[in-house]
């Protein structure tokens, strides 16, 4: 998953342990088993009373970012915000990283 269909993501695209989505740049339809470290994460951010329309992650506030400019304007802030955090782990580590190496670590296509 993009970041952006990853902010994208509601509880009512997780049935039955699988995401099951619209991709937003190509709008086909994708849908694959949840990994047990990716259901350990979703777990993490649910709240007591969550609502099938809620975003599973705090990013996008459906209070808040009600037109598709607000949405893109925030997700290239956090896009922004991710790729310095990659960015500063790399050089401690000696090695160059970007995002693109986050892509796909917990979910796989079945």
């Amino acid at each position: 998953m993009n970041l952006t269909d990853i902010v994208n993501l509601k509880y009512a695209d997780i049935i039955n342990d699988r995401i099951t989505y619209k991709r937003q740049k190509t709008g086909k339809l994708i849908s694959f088993q949840l990994q047990p470290l990716a259901k350990t994460i979703i777990a993490k951010y649910r709240k007591e009373k969550d609502i099938p329309q809620n975003y599973v992650f705090p990013i996008l506030d459906l209070q808040i970012h009600k037109t598709e400019l607000q949405k893109r304007d925030r997700i290239k802030k956090v896009n922004k915000a991710i790729n310095r955090a990659l960015r500063k782990i790399g050089a401690k580590l000696e090695i160059p990283i970007a995002r693109k190496l986050t892509d796909n670590i917990f979910c796989r296509k079945k």
